[in-house]
Order: C-alpha cells, then structure tokens, then sequence
C-alpha cells in the first residue's frame, strides 16, 4: 500500500496522487497543481507525504507558477 498526499502550508489536504498498491521498483507521479476538486492552487510551498507500510517520508516543495 502506498499513500501520497499533497498538503498546503497550513496541513490541509490538497491533492491525493496515489492511494493504493503500487508494485516494487520506480515510479513517476506528476501534480499538475490543481486539488482534488481540479482547481488550480496558488503559488506557495507545499507539503509531500509519502506513507508506506510502516514508514512516512515528508519532503517541502515549492509550487511556482
């Protein structure tokens, strides 16, 4: 299982790019900067959180528009 969720400066939620069972090996995901009710968001740093079985990873990204 694998999560992986864009969140805003303030922690909301923005996007979920993946929710599900990915098989081993590499992958690419692309954000195209719009949230979950396909709405473009502003400029800003966001937050990544990739959650595996047991492990969570959060990486800061900035969005420039």
């Amino acid at each position: 299982m694998v999560k992986l969720t864009i969140y805003n400066g303030r922690g909301q939620k923005v996007k979920d790019l993946a929710n599900g069972i990915l098989l081993r090996g590499h992958h690419q995901l692309v954000w195209d900067g719009r949230d979950n009710n396909s709405r473009e968001v502003g400029s800003g740093i966001f937050l990544l959180k990739l959650e595996t079985a047991g492990q969570s990873y959060t990486r800061k990204m900035i969005l420039m528009k």
